[in-house]
């Protein structure tokens, strides 16, 4: 894949020699040298199944990591999640992608953990024709981890609904 994409918003950035000629993305405005992944993070760029082009992080929780991606097969944005339960794994991009689980207890719950997410991902694919539910489009095992790819959908997460409307969500707007 020679294109070169914003991590941020994961549209092609055009400029002399795979860089931006402003410093910033003409699509979202934001400088793609700019992020700066933590170190338990894949970069910007990570290649997955040599299909899922990875960009920034889009959120983080107890058990997982969502990137947005760029799927090069369908030539659409998606959403990559990651298992990634920070108590029972580490990892440093320096030494590679993998995922360092750690030893005893935390390694039977990390295998249990990961099983019930691809069980999860399985149950979520055969719901695709769900209005209300983001389609799964495709989920598999690498650096000694699990990955589901969703369709990404453009908007604001709930928590910043919730921030914009000052903590409270009226319900007259919440209920329809």
């Amino acid at each position: 894949m020679n294109t070169l994409f914003c991590p941020y918003c994961m549209k092609p950035v055009i400029g002399s020699e795979g860089t931006v000629e402003s410093g910033c993305c003409s699509t979202c405005g934001r400088d793609p040298a700019a992020y700066v992944p933590s170190s338990h993070h894949l970069s910007p760029g990570t290649l997955l199944r040599d299909r899922y082009l990875l960009g920034c992080v889009l959120g983080e929780g107890g058990y997982g990591i969502t990137y947005i991606g760029y799927d090069s097969l369908l030539q659409n944005r998606v959403a990559v999640k990651e298992y990634f339960p920070v108590e029972l794994c580490t990892r440093d991009t320096i030494g590679g992608n993998s995922v360092n689980i750690l030893s005893g207890i935390p390694a039977k719950n990390y295998a249990r953990g990961m099983h019930k997410y691809l069980t999860e991902a399985r149950l979520l694919a055969k719901m695709e024709k769900q209005r209300v539910i983001v389609n799964v489009r495709d989920y598999f095992e690498d650096n000694r981890t699990a990955y589901i790819v969703m369709e990404y959908i453009e908007g604001i997460t709930f928590t910043e609904l919730v921030h914009n409307y000052g903590g409270r969500i009226p319900e007259q707007e919440l209920f329809p």
